[in-house]
């Protein structure tokens, strides 16, 4: 039977409200746009959170093994790999053209870390919570800080994730 056309949606749409229900107390509050993203995100512009298929393939089933997935024998499934990109408002040059202090830097850097932790504690906890519905598997890929641009920065984790079957925790 043919997954429904929302499969992918459903997914992204699963990845960005579980990450959303799971953000670590503590942390900075995310920020109030958030959306699935039609492509590459643009950063330049305010604070968000967006989810971003980067592409689809398919599997033999085992997500772990595949990262980057590997000329497949088998198929057995649907992998998909994802980036969430969270970008903050930083510090940038100022109206006469000079540059933030080193304390501004290293607050934004330091912002910047905590995000990238949580945003893996929050992704790893709504996966374990069962959060993304049809996954079956998921595999964190690299974390990366890009920026800033005027003056935002974003970071961007990817994370493969196991499409097509029952999420973790549930029956079969």
């Amino acid at each position: 039977m043919a997954a429904p056309v929302t499969a992918l949606l459903d997914l992204a749409e699963a990845v960005l409200d579980g990450i959303v229900a799971h953000w670590p107390a503590g942390a900075e509050a995310l920020p109030t746009r958030r959306f699935v993203a039609p492509g590459e995100v643009a950063f330049d512009c305010c604070e968000q959170l967006a989810v971003q298929l980067e592409r689809s393939y398919m599997t033999d089933g085992d997500a772990a093994t595949e990262v980057p997935p590997q000329q497949v024998r088998y198929v057995y499934g649907r992998g998909v790999q994802m980036r969430v990109w969270l970008s903050r408002e930083v510090h940038g040059l100022d109206d006469d053209g000079n540059a933030p202090t080193a304390d501004e830097l290293d607050t934004d850097g330091s912002m910047m870390m905590r995000d990238a932790q949580a945003l893996w504690n929050a992704l790893m906890a709504a996966y374990r919570a069962g959060s993304f519905y049809g996954c079956d598997a998921m595999v964190p890929g690299d974390y990366e800080m890009i920026g800033p641009e005027g003056r935002v920065s974003a970071g961007a984790q990817r994370v493969f994730l196991g499409l097509d079957g029952a999420p973790p925790g549930s029956a079969s």
